[in-house]
């Protein structure tokens, strides 16, 4: 059985066609154009007409955060929780603190936080199969015995 195919995939579709054919299909559909708002062409022109109008000539949006510019990184060494709480990224990012930095400095722009961890003790702590490669045991047996033996 046919599933029905809902408005995500045709906007699906519409938004995957190339610029010149959605400039051809809205050149078709546009003189079609009913009056009449309950009918199934009007409401598929519509779509049609909407989603050509957002995506051929809607004006280039240029970004306001300049790309070019590089984001650089502030490493600091984690030692425990309390570093975490004084949540540097809001201080740095604070319009006053901002308001602070000299007009001449080129690099304007916010570093970003990055944590440098202490490696963990747990593997050295919890290396059993270091340990048991390690461990003689017929060494101990015979210290054992000896140990008994002397007492």
């Amino acid at each position: 059985m046919l599933q029905q195919l809902g408005l995500h995939h045709i906007r699906t579709k519409l938004y995957s066609l190339p610029l010149s054919s959605l400039n051809n299909l809205l050149d078709e559909s546009s003189p079609h154009i009913t009056k009449d708002y309950n009918t199934l062409e009007y409401k598929l022109t519509a779509i049609i007409m909407d989603i050509a109008n957002n995506r051929l000539f809607k004006p280039v949006c240029l970004d306001a955060n300049n790309n070019n510019e590089v984001r650089h990184f502030f490493k600091v060494h984690f030692r425990n929780k309390g570093i975490d709480a004084i949540k540097i990224s809001n201080i740095l990012n604070n319009k006053h603190v901002k308001a602070k930095i000299p007009v001449y400095f080129k690099n304007t722009s916010t570093p970003v936080i990055s944590y440098t961890y202490n490696k963990p003790i747990a593997s050295k702590i919890f290396n059993y199969r270091q340990s048991l490669q390690c461990f003689n045991i017929v060494q101990c047996l015979l210290s054992f015995i000896v140990l008994l033996g002397t007492s």
